[in-house]
């Protein structure tokens, strides 16, 4: 699945997420705040992880995600 096909699930109603957002406006800001925090973490977390890698295995990465068109990726 490309993220694209994940994008189109999840502005269709896709998802797999069913747990239906909270009734409270403040819960909902509270919960889309964590979100956002625990995304930017791993992100950072992922980022940190690989930039010790090198041109080939980045590729290598690259290509097991979108195969050999990878390049239209970036």
């Amino acid at each position: 699945m490309t993220y694209a096909e994940y994008e189109q699930g999840y502005y269709m109603g896709d998802s797999e997420d069913d747990s239906g957002p909270p009734e409270d406006p403040e819960t909902q800001a509270m919960l889309e705040h964590l979100v956002e925090f625990e995304t930017e973490m791993y992100r950072m977390n992922c980022k940190r992880r690989l930039s010790g890698c090198t041109y080939k295995q980045l590729r290598g990465l690259l290509i097991n995600i979108h195969g050999e068109d990878w390049k239209d990726a970036l």
